[in-house]
């Protein structure tokens, strides 16, 4: 949207990490999305990441493929779990046998080819364990857009930034009450109370 190039882009990545966390303690970075060349090249600018498929995306893909019947979709999640791409193969091809329609078949085919070419973001859930669960849409959808887009307010840019925070740290389980009585208590800002918790919690 706003960057000239990609590599303006994931600068200003860098530069935000640089800026808001201490780089001597993070031992890895998790990037995640749909695919995208532009997402995946994350890992050529940022030190310790790893590309991650989000998973959001990796449903859709199953649902449309195989929604209509759930002990074929429940095979799918166990092979991807065992990370037995062979397997995942296995099953949509069988359920391309069956498909009745063009369309049906179409999805089945993406489908494979999707999980395929993402299988290196797929397999990073199982070689880092901390990443399970991630899902950048579905946090966006559940996490921000609830209060900042679904049933939108007016905003300052500093207080949609804050109120972003304080969502996200909500969804992390942080208790917002204990925080904003620590900042009674303490006269410490709700924001740096909340940053301070966690850094606590590291």
């Amino acid at each position: 949207g706003n960057y000239d190039s990609v590599e303006d882009l994931w600068f200003d990545v860098a530069t935000y990490i640089s800026n808001n966390y201490d780089e001597g303690v993070l031992e890895t970075i998790f990037i995640a999305g749909d695919g995208a060349p532009w997402i995946r090249g994350g890992t050529e600018y940022i030190p310790n990441a790893v590309y991650l498929l989000d998973r959001f995306h990796l449903c859709k893909y199953i649902l449309r493929a195989v929604g209509r019947y759930p002990e074929v979709k429940k095979g799918i999640w166990k092979a991807i779990k065992r990370d037995d791409i062979v397997q995942v193969d296995t099953i949509l091809q069988e359920a391309l046998i069956r498909a009745q329609s063009e369309t049906h078949k179409k999805a089945i085919t993406d489908c494979f080819r999707y999980i395929k070419e993402n299988w290196d973001g797929i397999q990073a859930y199982r070689e880092y364990p901390a990443a399970t669960g991630f899902s950048a849409e579905g946090h966006v959808s559940h996490v921000l857009s609830a209060r900042l887009s679904s049933r939108p307010q007016g905003w300052s840019r500093e207080g949609a930034e804050k109120m972003a925070s304080l969502r996200v740290l909500k969804a992390n389980g942080y208790s917002i009450q204990e925080e904003y009585i620590m900042q009674k208590t303490d006269n410490t800002p709700l924001i740096k109370a909340c940053a301070n918790a966690i850094h606590q919690q590291r």
